[in-house]
């Protein structure tokens, strides 16, 4: 088999490591436990793992509040199960979910 080499990704600006980017990640395992429990075990411990939230933190590396912060970290998790969960979702189905995504995340008709 023939070894295939990828370049490193170099990006053309500075990584800064946030001040908080571990801060939640024992948080983020409650999240998991509580919020997500339409995911199996094993999807949960898969995802606890990944320590999503560090995601937050890295695409806002100069926050240095946890409670501002705490909303992206929950964000990043959100967006990756859901498109993990639905990826293989037609189009027709995944249109209501997504209407009711919109209208949560406008405050309107939430019930």
């Amino acid at each position: 088999m023939k070894e295939l080499i990828v370049p490193k990704c170099h990006y053309p600006w500075p990584t800064i490591t946030s001040p908080i980017a571990n801060a939640f990640d024992e948080e983020e395992k409650i999240w998991f436990d509580n919020d997500y429990t339409f995911l199996s075990e094993e999807g949960v411990r898969r995802c606890k793992k990944q320590l999503q939230s560090r995601v937050a933190n890295y695409i806002n590396p100069t926050c240095e509040s946890i409670d501002m912060m705490r909303p992206c970290a929950r964000l990043m998790i959100y967006i990756t199960v859901f498109d993990d969960f639905f990826e293989l979702t037609p189009g027709k189905e995944l249109m209501p979910i997504a209407n009711r995504v919109y209208e949560v995340t406008l405050g309107t008709k939430i019930w």
